[in-house]
């Protein structure tokens, strides 16, 4: 931790705008109360209501308050933050938070800019100041965003990584196998010949079997025609020989 980053961090501080005074000593060695003030205070700039634990007597209660900081300063400023650097409430706390404050000294000038423009008028020159500020807000919280997103994804990339190099082995194998291996194209040919010529003896085995079923379809329907006209004559002579039964009974009754 540079002279030149610790004393930046206090002097954001009192432009900011808290209440206590901080000095470069005070965080040579582990200052956690101090810190844990910054911390609340820094927080409630981007979401006044957040209530934060309030015990830290206990080293379980003070790692509880840190990621609850950490956690709201990633949602609300985007701002991803080390816990460890942070609860070590010292020069590295100091590096780790140095960032979130230098944003909020921007937008606190960039705000006393506007306010200077609505009450007083400022001239072109600053005005392109302005806008420039804020396209540079802007594409900062883009890139944060951003990162935090990239973060998330690097351990399915890393083990899709892993996946394929584990892989890797037995594909270059594989690969090499088949690149070693000489294509005989007239082999290929009688193959090919081959397959075509089953698929042909095939084609010719069904029009055949089709064939004999049509065949059988005629043979069919002639058995049934026969079967019909013999049934037609039998029929008939039933008739005839209860016509003659009918008679005879006829004759015998009258008799």
């Amino acid at each position: 931790m540079s002279f030149h980053e610790l004393k930046e961090f206090t002097e954001i501080l009192r432009s900011l705008g808290f209440p206590r005074l901080v000095s470069n000593e005070n965080f040579r060695f582990p200052n956690f109360p101090l810190m844990a003030e910054i911390l609340e205070w820094t927080v409630k700039k981007f979401e006044p209501n957040i209530r934060l634990p309030k015990q830290m007597d206990s080293e379980q209660e003070r790692v509880l308050f840190v990621k609850s900081v950490v956690l709201s300063l990633l949602q609300k400023a985007h701002v991803k933050l080390n816990p460890k650097n942070v609860y070590q409430s010292d020069c590295h706390a100091v590096r780790e938070i140095l960032p979130v404050l230098k944003m909020l000294y921007k937008s606190l000038k960039t705000h006393n800019l506007l306010k200077s423009e609505n009450n007083v008028g400022i001239n072109k020159e600053e005005s392109t100041q302005i806008n420039f500020l804020r396209s540079q807000v802007n594409l900062k919280r883009q890139e944060l965003r951003q990162t935090v997103s990239t973060a998330g994804e690097l351990p399915k990339i890393g083990a899709n990584l892993y996946q394929l190099l584990r892989d890797e082995g037995f594909s270059k194998e594989m690969r090499n196998k088949a690149l070693g291996q000489s294509l005989n194209t007239s082999k290929i040919e009688n193959e090919i010949k081959e397959k075509i010529s089953d698929a042909e003896f095939k084609i010719n085995e069904f029009k055949k079997r089709l064939e004999n079923i049509t065949n059988d379809e005629v043979e069919l329907a002639k058995k049934i025609e026969r079967r019909k006209r013999e049934l037609e004559q039998l029929q008939k002579r039933l008739a005839k020989l209860q016509a003659n039964f009918n008679l005879i009974k006829i004759k015998e009754y009258s008799n």
